[in-house]
């Protein structure tokens, strides 16, 4: 995949100029106008002119694994079926879709616009030996399936990365591995105000930060703490057991909407529907108690989440969440980062009780 994010940025340098490679013709009554720069057996790469004011209507590309698209000079507006926030790009930034995701793309500029599409192919079941589904690069993957046919994401996870002490590019500190970001462009849009409250925590984290007070760390953090979770599924619901604190969270699958709020809870209410092999979870009614990590990364009670697990390989899950806080955010962003499964014939969920060694350590021993 770093092979053909390499030949994008080369792409996105290189498109302004003149066109050099056959055009493919645009959809009937679509404002959007296609020219192949790349055609290769595991990947294709477009250049796309959408026509001012106007929205190319919604579509997908089922028989692709996944694709980014990319803007260059001028911002697009995303509309992604079972999402109710537009998604805002600006200029010069990329959104990831997997393949089979329904979106209209508007351009909200007085003039056309060009946008880059950069795809990955899914294989040919015959040449793959199996039926294809969403994986990385050119490979395809199926999942097992449960008794009541769904993706079996059963086992025990956990994220190798240093998320945890912060979600954007960080240096190394004592006792802070250094670490990239898993934002995308890396940048978080605070409101003027919460970013100099982000300063204000990150000054003080050492006490200020809830997990240094044994707090329930919330959604979407707790995902990506050094600590590993186990997913057991059932037929009305996901459920997922955190090693720290031994939290519990409950993903209701019956179709049911959320409660009516507002409500404090500190991880949320969760609400999961299966998009093909991804399960997509929504969670609200967050209390404000909680951090995104140990830097002062914050949220306000507005927070609302949507997470989407992909299998990706028998032991590896694309983990993919979206941020909407009005309160805090000037708009919604991304994080996505791999998880692993433990592969330790004798892998289990142990203990992180931080109460009791919280108390261990300020109660007089006797």
């Amino acid at each position: 995949m770093t092979k053909h994010y390499c030949e994008l940025t080369v792409l996105i340098l290189l498109a302004s100029g003149p066109a050099v490679f056959a055009q493919a013709p645009a959809p009937p009554q679509e404002p959007a106008t296609p020219t192949t720069l790349i055609e290769r057996a595991e990947t294709r790469v477009l250049r796309v002119e959408i026509l001012a004011n106007s929205t190319r209507s919604m579509h997908s590309h089922p028989d692709m694994l996944w694709h980014v698209l990319s803007t260059m000079d001028a911002p697009l507006i995303l509309t992604i079926q079972g999402e109710a926030n537009l998604v805002k790009l600006g200029p010069w930034q990329s959104h990831f879709f997997t393949g089979g995701t329904m979106h209209a793309i508007t351009n909200p500029n007085p003039r056309p616009v060009q946008f880059l599409e950069f795809f990955s192919k899914r294989m040919d079941a015959s040449s793959a030996g199996q039926a294809a589904g969403p994986a990385p690069g050119a490979s395809s993957y199926t999942p097992p399936r449960t008794q009541d046919g769904h993706p079996d994401l059963q086992g025990i996870w956990q994220v190798l990365n240093t998320a945890a002490w912060d979600i954007q590019d960080h240096n190394a500190t004592r006792g802070v591995p250094a670490g990239r970001g898993v934002v995308e462009g890396n940048e978080i849009p605070y409101q003027p105000w919460a970013l100099e409250k982000k300063a204000q925590n990150h000054a003080s984290r050492a006490t200020l930060d809830p997990e240094a007070r044994c707090l329930l760390s919330g959604v979407p953090r707790i995902t990506y703490m050094p600590y590993p979770f186990q997913i057991v599924q059932q037929a009305d619901k996901v459920n997922i057991l955190y090693e720290y604190n031994h939290t519990l969270r409950h993903i209701y699958m019956n179709g049911n909407p959320h409660p009516e709020g507002p409500i404090d809870w500190w991880m949320g209410d969760s609400r999961g529907r299966w998009d093909g092999d991804t399960l997509i979870v929504d969670a609200v009614h967050f209390t404000d108690q909680t951090w995104l990590d140990r830097a002062g990364n914050f949220h306000s009670e507005q927070l609302h989440v949507v997470e989407r697990y992909t299998p990706v390989g028998p032991d590896q899950m694309l983990y993919e969440v979206t941020i909407e806080d009005p309160e805090v955010f000037t708009r919604p962003w991304k994080m996505s980062m791999p998880l692993y499964r433990r592969l330790e014939p004798n892998a289990e969920i142990l203990e992180y009780e931080c109460y009791a060694y919280m108390l261990e350590d300020t109660w007089p021993h006797r």
